[in-house]
């Protein structure tokens, strides 16, 4: 989270990964990428290409869209926060 406010690709990667609670050698193995290459994506160091967007958003369980721009689609919500956000309604 860079000083204004604005999150990253990679701090989006980052959050989701340990709300996840996953670490950054467990996602890298599992997409077969190097922890090291992880890492540079998740201190912006790196951008992926879009087949490892693709591969981190499904190892994720996210879509890409979550993981570009912090913006949550209803299909990524669990049931939990879904109920959360419509019991007063």
């Amino acid at each position: 989270m860079k000083g204004c406010g604005i999150m990253t690709l990679g701090d989006n990667i980052r959050a989701i990964r340990k709300e996840r609670k996953l670490t950054q050698e467990e996602l890298a193995k599992n997409m077969g990428i190097s922890r090291t290459y992880l890492s540079d994506i998740e201190n912006s160091r790196k951008n992926p290409s879009s087949k490892t967007l693709e591969s981190l958003s499904e190892k994720l369980n996210t879509s890409t869209i979550y993981l570009m721009n912090g913006i949550q689609q209803f299909k990524n919500y669990t049931d939990d926060e879904i109920k959360e956000k419509f019991k007063d309604n």
